[in-house]
């Protein structure tokens, strides 16, 4: 069954685990709730063994009684441990030999032999030293944060920010009720004090990548962004407010096209793709008559259009674009570049760099470009990382002329300045 046809009060006729199957979820004959159902989706998870408590009852009214067994069967069903080999109990040992089992063995008396000449000296050979073992390998920083507390606090806080949050998207969507901006983005904010600073919120996020990505998460994700952007430009706190409730809130309108096309992994076919671009749309109808700011509705709208007019749905340029929306625009390609997707693997920092400046700066606003790239750069100096040629190296250096291009060290006395060598991309962050 899908996750989304789950209903409350069912039961797991299975356990459930992340999709790697390496983390169990929930176990079998746990009864669902809305929190349950949505650990699951966060997870990733796309179907379950699950069904109502009355169905679950009529199988067990149903089942065929067992017949009684016969003295024959119960005989032939009764396991025979095997036979054991009778042992002699062992005599005294006398060496160290016999005591492993070995035959004991008459002592060997030399022939005696009649002297010779004496056989010319041979040179033995030199010793060849040991090669020396090689010293456990250090771990990375990601794995040290993997196993801090601190991190596994914050993990706990972002699965909560998310149930939390998905709850009152769906509320907003099906018009249950007016927008509570505190209530929205109370929990983003609690996740933001947690890290020690704005940087350690990307660390963290890096090493939450594993998840699968889903409209929610990215949500909350770039909401983390937005924030941390604005603290780079140093924005006064009305504005770094109006940042997160805007990136909570600007795939707000993806809830409403088929999930069966955000989650395609193959190519979206001519009329899929018109029914995903129509999301801004969409969402900007759920909010228009909301008690929302104006550029949050605006960002919702426009958080797809480039400063080139080259974006959509309008192909507006950069004075028509909403500021607010050209900073949700930065913090949204970025994470839908790094996080998993249902099609690829999550990309490096660094490629998604080399994408942004590929593609040209002129598609975005470059103050919030430049505050980004140049902060979150500064980041990862001193990360150790996977080159594309297999080597693994360290950032000790990034050129301001390319963020997308650092000097690594790969190895004591190795320093690889990127730019000399564009064939080699920056793969993974380790």
């Amino acid at each position: 069954m899908e996750i989304r046809e789950l209903k409350t009060g069912m039961v797991l006729q299975e356990d459930a685990y992340t999709p790697s199957g390496s983390q169990l979820i929930l176990p079998k004959g746990t009864v669902l709730d809305d929190q349950r159902i949505a650990r699951l989706a966060f997870y990733g998870v796309k179907s379950v063994n699950a069904m109502t408590r009355e169905e679950a009852a009529s199988l067990i009214l149903d089942a065929p009684a067992a017949k009684p067994a016969t003295a024959a069967v119960k005989a032939a069903a009764s396991p025979v441990p095997p036979k054991q080999p009778q042992v002699p109990p062992p005599a005294a040992a006398q060496t160290a030999m016999e005591a492993l089992g070995a035959k004991k063995v008459q002592a060997f008396e030399p022939p005696k032999v009649v002297p010779a000449a004496p056989a010319p000296a041979v040179t033995k050979p030199s010793p060849v030293p040991a090669k020396p073992a090689e010293p456990p390998k250090e771990p990375s920083y990601s794995e040290r944060l993997r196993n801090s507390p601190e991190f596994k606090k914050f993990k706990m806080d972002f699965e909560d920010t998310f149930i939390s949050y998905q709850r009152s998207i769906n509320e907003i969507v099906r018009g249950d009720k007016e927008i509570d901006t505190h209530q929205l983005i109370a929990p983003v904010y609690d996740l933001i004090h947690t890290c020690y600073g704005p940087s350690n919120v990307f660390d963290m996020m890096h090493a939450l990548r594993s998840y699968d990505d889903a409209t929610y998460v990215h949500s909350v994700n770039v909401a983390l962004i937005a924030h941390t952007i604005g603290e780079w430009m140093h924005l006064p706190e009305d504005d770094l407010e109006l940042l997160t409730e805007a990136g909570l809130l600007h795939d707000i309108g993806k809830i409403m096209v088929p999930h069966e096309i955000v989650t395609k992994k193959e190519p979206l076919t001519g009329d899929e793709r018109v029914k995903m671009r129509m999301h801004p749309q969409l969402g900007y109808r759920v909010l228009e008559r909301k008690n929302v700011d104006q550029h949050i509705k605006n960002t919702v709208l426009m958080h797809h259009e480039r400063c080139d007019g080259s974006g959509y749905p309008r192909h507006l340029t950069m004075e028509q674009i909403d500021p607010v929306a050209r900073v949700i625009a930065i913090a949204d390609v970025y994470d839908a570049m790094t996080s998993e997707r249902v099609y690829r693997k999550a990309l490096s920092p660094f490629y998604a760099f080399e994408m942004i400046e590929r593609d040209g700066l002129q598609k975005y606003d470059p103050h919030p470009l430049m505050a980004f790239m140049e902060n979150l750069s500064n980041v990862y100096i001193g990360n150790r990382v996977r080159l594309s040629d297999g080597r693994e190296a360290e950032i000790i250096y990034i050129n301001r002329q390319r963020y997308s291009r650092p000097t690594v060290r790969t190895g004591p006395d190795t320093f690889v300045d990127l730019i000399d060598h564009p064939e080699i991309q920056i793969t993974e962050l380790i």
